[in-house]
């Protein structure tokens, strides 16, 4: 399946140009686990 409309980030400016060449699309809920971690990192390492 194609992905939908993809959105330039500014946190990566690759991102949106990579996935729009392999055609191909991350939706957040196969990852949601991994980017709460990662946010959970970050907001320890600002305290």
């Amino acid at each position: 399946m194609p992905p939908g409309r993809i959105t330039d980030v500014p946190w990566d400016a690759g991102l949106a140009e990579e996935m729009r060449a392999r055609q191909e699309a991350v939706p957040e809920e196969r990852v949601a686990d991994l980017l709460l971690a990662d946010l959970a990192r970050y907001a320890s390492a600002g305290e």
